[in-house]
C-alpha cells in the first residue's frame, strides 16, 4: 500500500500464499485453493505493474502448477499446465536476454577482480518524477551500464526496477561520465 506501483509488494504477497499452501500439510483442500487463488491475484498484479517480472512470472508458473495438483477434471489441470508452461517459458526468455545483454562489446570487461571501477568526473543527478513524488514512491533503481573507452555511458539497463523512477534513473545514468577504464595500458569498454 505504501509503494502501490512496486511489484515487490504483491510478488512477496504472492511467495508467500504458495509457500504456505505448497508447504503447509494441514490444510484442507478448500484452504489450499484459497491460498492458491489468492496468490495468484497477487502475480497477476505484480505482472500487470511489470510485465517482463520474471520473478512474478516464476511464481505465477508455480501457482498455476499447485493449482492443478488440486483439480480433479484432467481437461482443466492439463490446461492450467500448459499455462504455467507458457509463463515458464516466457521467463526463461526474459532471463536469457538479461543475461546476453547485446550492448556489451565483446572487448568489454566486467568490475571485480583485478578491474577497479572507473572513477565519475560527471554526475547528473536524476529529476524525480512528479508522480512518483505524488504517489510518496520511493527507493534504489539499480543500472547496469557500458562504459566505452572514452568514459561515455553507451547503454544503460534496468536490473532492479521501481516502474516510476526507472526512466529518471536511466536518463540520469545515460549522461554520467567516467574516467576511461585501461587495460594492458589500453583503454576498453567496461561494464
Amino acid at each position: 500500500q505504501l509503494e502501490p506501483s512496486n511489484p515487490e509488494g504483491p510478488y512477496t504477497l504472492a511467495t508467500y500464499y504458495w509457500d504456505k499452501a505448497y508447504r503447509d500439510q494441514s490444510l484442507d483442500l478448500a484452504t489450499k485453493r484459497d491460498l492458491i487463488a489468492k496468490g495468484l491475484e497477487q502475480a497477476d498484479r505484480a505482472i500487470q505493474l511489470k510485465p517482463d517480472y520474471l520473478e512474478g512470472l516464476t511464481y505465477k508458473n508455480l501457482l498455476l502448477r499447485l493449482q492443478a495438483t488440486t483439480e480433479t477434471d484432467e481437461g482443466v489441470k492439463q490446461e492450467l499446465i500448459a499455462e504455467a508452461d507458457k509463463l515458464r517459458d516466457q521467463a526463461l526468455k526474459l532471463k536469457q536476454a538479461r543475461d546476453a545483454w547485446d550492448a556489451v562489446p565483446a572487448n568489454a570487461v566486467r568490475v571485480g577482480g583485478g578491474i577497479a571501477p572507473p572513477k565519475r568526473i560527471a554526475n547528473v543527478a536524476p529529476v524525480y518524477p512528479p508522480d512518483a513524488l505524488a504517489a510518496r514512491v520511493t527507493g534504489v533503481v539499480i543500472i547496469e551500464a557500458v562504459i566505452g573507452e572514452e568514459g561515455k555511458v553507451k547503454a544503460a539497463r534496468v536490473l532492479r526496477s521501481i516502474p516510476m523512477l526507472d526512466p529518471a534513473a536511466l536518463e540520469a545514468v545515460r549522461q554520467w561520465e567516467f574516467t576511461p577504464t585501461l587495460l594492458n595500458g589500453a583503454p576498453v569498454p567496461v561494464v
